[in-house]
């Protein structure tokens, strides 16, 4: 069984997938180094790729042709890569592969048709594995995706220690255990909209019950997993009583939260063609995503947009909403809310006289954001007071009220009557 180990200088590189031809390459008897150099065409990013590769070979053969297009060049005829791995820039290990036994023969042949070694990481995708994830450390908020790890599985029935930091583990197939360990660890089953073969259905996970049956029919173990991403077709994915947060991708899916405060995101749906904005409407539970299908949510708190005009509808209980780039829209008619638009002119109106005690995060006139209550005829029926040492303003009408943080002041301007 091959043996991955991530080390916390490996910045959340993907260790499977790798640009080769981006690399020079060394061959010796003993071992093959790639460098990357970025005269090749790509500029090196420490995020995405490894500056150093290394496999080491076992019981290496190798002859030098007299003709052909390989004439003159060392050729593999026997041995094996038995461990790769992994460095930065500054030579920092990254992650390392032990227990590999890649035939040299093939992946000269590899090599020799292709000019690279993309395909040895394909190779490997079809073994039993075991990921161990480095100590990244704990989380620091929901939105801390630096501090990890970026795992990806294949088809063999694989292994997952992701340990500290918030890890992101992708599914490629196999009867899996994933672990997530401490901190917000997501576990993605969108790679199968890249690589499709074997698909049967979308995924059914029960988080609660720390199992989900992945798209090729076979159940996965699952413990301390906080986030999942599902596929292009329809999933159901069932939280727990942690805070979970769910990407349902393309399809009609379903989304349960169950306990705890979860979030529905819809941010990632444009990297598969999903580029349209969403129609989320908490009091119905019904979101129209990007790609034009629609979600059920149950038991979901909250709700992130995408990067062009999504519009918000709000129920009657406690709601947060985010909705990143674009010229978004806030319906807002009860329950305690918390609002941030992103960037973009956006507007948050409030209807009714009774529309909860809600917060707007980032209310910014420069960018052209708007509130609008409905029920308010002019400036005068609004009660305006400056709050927490004059950092925010507190807009107060009738049963409603709006704290604007970090807004000194308002006036007539900022409202639309």
């Amino acid at each position: 069984m091959i043996r991955w180990k991530y080390y916390n200088a490996n910045l959340g590189i993907f260790a499977f997938r790798w640009d080769t031809d981006h690399y020079d390459v060394t061959v010796r008897k003993d071992r093959i180094v790639l460098t990357y150099d970025e005269g090749l065409g790509k500029s090196f990013e420490a995020h995405r790729n490894a500056y150093r590769i290394v496999l080491e070979t076992a019981d290496a053969k190798t002859f030098v042709p007299a003709e052909g297009p390989e004439k003159g060049e060392r050729q593999f005829t026997d041995g094996t890569v038995s461990e790769i791995r992994m460095y930065g820039k500054a030579g920092e290990l990254q992650v390392r592969a032990t227990g590999v036994d890649v035939p040299l023969v093939a992946l000269q042949g590899w090599y020799n048709e292709d000019g690279d070694y993309d395909s040895l990481f394909q190779y490997l995708d079809g073994f039993n594995s075991t990921h161990i994830g480095a100590n990244n450390g704990p989380r620091s908020g929901w939105n801390d995706y630096i501090l990890k790890d970026e795992i990806r599985t294949g088809a063999g029935n694989d292994k997952v220690w992701a340990r500290g930091g918030n890890d992101y583990i992708v599914d490629h197939g196999g009867r899996d255990v994933y672990h997530g360990g401490a901190g917000r660890d997501q576990l993605s089953y969108d790679q199968w909209f890249w690589e499709p073969a074997g698909i049967k259905s979308g995924i059914r996970a029960d988080l609660a019950g720390g199992t989900i049956q992945g798209p090729d029919g076979r159940t996965d173990k699952v413990t301390a997993i906080e986030q999942i991403r599902g596929t292009f077709l329809r999933d159901v994915i069932r939280g727990d009583a942690k805070d979970n947060e769910f990407q349902g991708m393309a399809g009609d899916d379903l989304l349960v939260g169950r306990g705890g405060w979860d979030r529905a995101s819809y941010r990632n749906e444009a990297n598969q063609g999903g580029t349209a904005g969403i129609r989320a409407n908490l009091e119905t539970g019904k979101v129209r995503d990007g790609f034009g299908t629609v979600d059920t949510l149950r038991g979901i708190e909250e709700v992130q947009g995408t990067d062009v005009r999504d519009v918000f509808t709000d129920g009657k209980r406690d709601h947060s909403y985010r909705g990143r780039d674009g010229n978004d829209l806030f319906r807002i008619t009860g329950g305690d809310d918390w609002i941030r638009g992103d960037s973009g002119a956006d507007r948050f109106l409030f209807k009714g006289r009774a529309f909860g005690s809600n917060t707007i995060d980032d209310f910014d006139t420069r960018e052209g954001d708007r509130i609008e209550i409905a029920a308010a005829k002019n400036f005068k029926a609004l009660t305006i007071a400056s709050v927490n040492g004059g950092e925010d303003t507190l807009v107060t009408f009738a049963k409603g009220e709006i704290l604007l943080e970090d807004v000194a002041s308002v006036d007539t301007g900022d409202f639309i009557f």
